[in-house]
C-alpha cells in the first residue's frame, strides 16, 4: 500500500487537470486540520464543484468521478511499478478495494456522482463505466509531465509545516512545474479516448 501522500497528490493533480469543473481549497495529510472541515476525514482533498448540482452536465460529474478515482489509480501505479495488468481495471479488483476503509470515502463520492450521471444516461452500467473511468484516469496520470507534477505536489506536501497545501500553495507548485501549459496542449488528446469510452 502506498503512503497517503501519493494517494492525495493523485487527487490533487487530477483536480488541477479538471479545474474548470472542480475548485480545490486544500489538500492535507493532517487529520486534525482535516477534522475542522469534516469530522469523518483523516486527511485528503477538500473542494467543491464549480457549478450547482442542477447546472452540472454529464462532463462535470464525469470529471469529478475521475478526480476521486485518482487515489486508487495512483496506489495501483506505485504498487505495481507503473505496470498495470488488465485485471486492475476489472470490478473483481476494484470492487473489493472500494469496500475497504482506505477507499470508502472516495467510493461514496464516486457513487453519488455516478447516480447523478444516470439522470443523463439511464442505461449506463456501473461496472463498465467505472472500469473505463479507471483506465482513462490511469492513462492521464501516467503521462510523464502529469506524473512529474504529482511528485512535485507530494514533495511540497510532505515538506510543508503542517503537511497541508492550500490553493495558493498548489498554484505555486503547478506554475513552477508548468503543468497547466502542458495540459492545455495535451489534455484534448488524452481526453479524446475518454469521450469515446463513455459515448
Amino acid at each position: 500500500m502506498t503512503d497517503n501522500s501519493y494517494h492525495e497528490s493523485g487527487h490533487t493533480v487530477m483536480a488541477k487537470i479538471f479545474e474548470d469543473y472542480f475548485e480545490t481549497k486544500f489538500v492535507t495529510l493532517d487529520k486534525d486540520y482535516s477534522w475542522k472541515f469534516d469530522p469523518r476525514s483523516e486527511g485528503g482533498i477538500y473542494g467543491r464543484a464549480r457549478k450547482l448540482g442542477t447546472e452540472m452536465t454529464f462532463a462535470d460529474h464525469d470529471a469529478i468521478v475521475m478526480i476521486f478515482l485518482a487515489g486508487y489509480c495512483v496506489d495501483g501505479i506505485v504498487n505495481n511499478n507503473g505496470i498495470l495488468k488488465e485485471k486492475f481495471f476489472h470490478m473483481g479488483s476494484w470492487g473489493p478495494q472500494f469496500a475497504t476503509e482506505r477507499y470508502s470515502g472516495d467510493a461514496e463520492l464516486i457513487s453519488v456522482f455516478f447516480h447523478r450521471i444516470k439522470i443523463y444516461s439511464p442505461d449506463i452500467n456501473w461496472e463498465e463505466y467505472i472500469s473505463k473511468a479507471i483506465r482513462c484516469t490511469c492513462q492521464i496520470l501516467q503521462d510523464h509531465a502529469v506524473w512529474e507534477n504529482l511528485v512535485a505536489v507530494r514533495t511540497a506536501l510532505i515538506a510543508s509545516p503542517n503537511r497541508t497545501l492550500i490553493a495558493e500553495n498548489l498554484d505555486a507548485v503547478f506554475n513552477e512545474d508548468n503543468l497547466q501549459n502542458h495540459m492545455y496542449r495535451k489534455l484534448p488528446l488524452l481526453l479524446a479516448s475518454r469521450r469515446s469510452l463513455v459515448e
